[in-house]
């Protein structure tokens, strides 16, 4: 059977945890197959992005999420809604563009015990990330509220207006991390805030955090953010950002080539990629940072 190539296309890719997930979803499935990083800059993506579609598969990543779409021949419904591809699947006929994160990011929360329907989801930033979890939040009904630093208002205003267009009978309140009233079934973090170095960071307050069922932190640099830290010591459930990386790669891979896995080796490469985080991944950022100084 011929080798099959994928490869992720994105910049920077330095430490990208791709090539260590996906190599172990190829061996659990016994696909002869390579995955590579293609790390190109946005001056050269032009140039380059139709020899890349000859791959059988690619996943994007920032900053082409956007960019790619126009090459692709179609894409399916949640990258629409999204307007963000970070899958392609290359046939010999067409290619298809599709968004998994949203996948991963609900299997993540349910592997932590929750849903976005059983209940009030506080979100903490408006970016990108954020951007696809309101969606999916605005899909189901739950109430939403968007939480954001004071110049961040403006970006969450209209976040909430786009959402207005997804379901029109949605509630959405936006506020400031500092003004956060009222209780919530789940928490999502999906600021930069506690990522590596600035781990002593929390993007809300203890009392915030007690308010909450479940708290889900998209970052997984560290590990065990302050955030993260602060939960467990309130008994609350909480989960860093692995469990959606791991299973958005999953979701690639049905895409690619129906594939099936087992959960529990699905829940053991989420250990081992965390694992491998805490071990090699950190590390390596550590080390490169006091070779600067």
């Amino acid at each position: 059977m011929a080798q099959k190539t994928y490869k992720l296309l994105g910049y920077p890719l330095a430490h990208s945890l791709s090539p260590f997930i996906h190599e172990r979803l190829f061996q659990l499935s016994k696909k002869n197959s390579i995955y590579d990083l293609y790390e190109i800059s946005q001056q050269n993506f032009e140039q380059n992005v139709e020899s890349l579609l000859k791959n059988d598969g690619l996943n994007i990543t920032i900053p082409y999420k956007v960019a790619i779409i126009k090459h692709l021949d179609k894409i399916d419904e949640r990258a629409k809604l999204y307007n963000s591809v970070n899958t392609v699947h290359c046939g010999e006929k067409e290619t298809v563009g599709y968004n998994t994160d949203c996948y991963g990011f609900l299997q993540g929360i349910k592997d932590l015990g929750t849903s976005l329907d059983a209940g009030p989801v506080l979100l903490l930033g408006a970016g990108g990330a954020a951007n696809m979890i309101a969606t999916e939040v605005a899909l189901t009904g739950s109430r939403l509220t968007i939480a954001v630093r004071e110049s961040g208002l403006p970006r969450a205003e209209a976040l909430r207006n786009q959402l207005m267009t997804v379901n029109a009978a949605c509630y959405v309140n936006v506020t400031t991390l500092d003004q956060i009233e009222g209780s919530y079934n789940l928490l999502v973090n999906a600021t930069p805030v506690g990522m590596y170095p600035h781990m002593n960071e929390c993007p809300v307050s203890k009392e915030v955090i007690s308010s909450v069922k479940y708290v889900y932190d998209l970052i997984y640099n560290p590990v065990e953010t302050k955030l993260i830290q602060m939960a467990r010591e309130l008994s609350i459930p909480a989960a860093n950002g692995i469990s959606m990386l791991v299973w958005q790669a999953v979701y690639a891979h049905k895409i690619w080539y129906q594939a099936d896995f087992k959960k529990e080796d699905i829940d053991k490469l989420i250990r081992d990629t965390e694992e491998n985080i805490v071990n090699h991944f950190v590390q390596k950022l550590s080390d490169r940072d006091t070779q600067k100084s």
